[in-house]
């Protein structure tokens, strides 16, 4: 989950649990894939009740904004998308569906879980993933708080997930997305499409950095960078702290080459991602110097 339903009345911003993993005016919850490469999984997208499918888009490109801008997806900001009428006046939208993957049409009438199309990166976003609004009589409703208030911070009495939702769904964040080897100043495009990792390189490399994807980001949260040699020693270490809410980090921390070059045998990278409070998220990655 990157964002949540921004409960915040006025310009600023506030997720369900007082936090800041929203933006302005958001109006709905979004699941992110941890890259692009996985756009070809076609992870499926499911119908949260059942209902009648009263709206339907398909046909457009999987780009991100960045490239196209967004007067590209003027109007059509959704993207490719399905929305779905449910009894008692309850409205629900799913956007930034795969181009070709919806399996639905305007008049179904459709099941509980009945898969709606796969994962896209359609209309206005930047990253792979799926927008899901929840309305109740026109009125956008955030499905981690329902209608029946309860604490002024976290979930509320009634949430609109049901059991098996909500231990699926438990606040993961931070999120350590990914990471890997680099040799050299690392594009955050190709981290994003998952074609950064280096796995081996020659003695004669310019640079060994570690890079990194974390998610769900707040201030105080605190991610580790280590490089150890083939022989076991510290190569490098880069300690970060986040000053300020982020929905996705990324970053890349290393060592420039030695005047004679690196010596052969297997590098590791460890970078582990830490919150107080909760366990640390860690992942090692290694990549082979050829002799």
């Amino acid at each position: 989950m990157i964002n949540h339903v921004d409960l915040d009345p006025g310009p600023g911003r506030r997720d369900y649990r007082c936090g800041a993993m929203s933006y302005d005016g958001h109006k709905g919850t979004d699941f992110a894939l941890r890259s692009l490469a996985r756009l070809a999984d076609d992870v499926a997208v499911l119908a949260a009740a059942a209902g009648k499918v009263v709206g339907v888009r398909d046909g457009m490109a999987d780009v991100s904004i960045a490239t196209t801008g967004r007067e590209s997806v003027k109007d059509k900001e959704c993207g490719n998308g399905v929305r779905v009428e449910h009894p008692g006046g309850w409205t629900t939208q799913y956007c930034h569906l795969k181009r070709g993957s919806v399996v639905v049409r305007s008049g179904d009438s459709i099941a509980t879980g009945q898969r709606l199309g796969a994962v896209g990166l359609s209309g206005m976003t930047e990253f792979p993933h799926v927008h899901i609004t929840v309305e109740k009589d026109g009125t956008v409703v955030d499905p981690f708080r329902g209608l029946d208030g309860g604490p002024q911070c976290g979930p509320g009495d009634t949430p609109l997930w049901n059991a098996e939702a909500r231990r699926a769904l438990v606040d993961h964040a931070p999120i350590l997305l990914d990471a890997g080897f680099g040799t050299g100043a690392v594009e955050r495009a190709d981290a994003e499409a998952g074609t950064a990792a280096r796995e081996a390189a020659g003695g004669d490399a310019g640079a060994l950095v570690v890079w990194s994807r974390i998610a769900g980001v707040e201030p105080g949260d605190r991610l580790a960078t280590t490089i150890t040699t083939p022989d076991g020693r510290e190569l490098f270490a880069d300690r970060w702290t986040a000053d300020q809410t982020r929905i996705v980090q990324f970053r890349f921390v290393g060592k420039k080459r030695p005047a004679g070059g690196w010596p052969p045998g297997q590098y590791t990278g460890r970078v582990v991602l830490e919150r107080d409070g909760r366990p640390p998220r860690e992942r090692v990655v290694s990549i082979r110097i050829a002799g």
